[in-house]
């Protein structure tokens, strides 16, 4: 468990919520491949490829940053399961 570090008011200390109000940053296909997650959750790795114009490798590397920054999950099976966003991402970086 983590102790946040409080002022006499109550408040957090400074830079103790900075996180949470940045947001999440995301790349330029980071961002194209969360949206077609979004729009299909059933989409499969080829069709996003396919769909944005990128190889498989790539929409692989961009799953897995998006799975590391806790903004999708996969559930279920490879074969018959499905996409899960997490949570929506604030801030994208062009």
């Amino acid at each position: 468990m983590r102790i946040v570090p409080e002022l006499e008011n109550n408040q957090p200390a400074l830079g103790e919520k900075l996180g949470i109000n940045l947001g999440v940053r995301l790349g330029v296909n980071e961002a194209r491949v969360f949206d077609a997650i979004i729009k299909n959750q059933f989409i499969t790795i080829v069709e996003i490829a396919q769909n944005l114009n990128i190889s498989t490798t790539a929409v692989e590397n961009n799953i897995a940053k998006l799975k590391e920054k806790s903004l999708i999950h996969r559930a279920g099976s490879d074969k018959s399961g499905h996409w899960e966003v997490l949570r929506n991402p604030i801030k994208f970086v062009q």
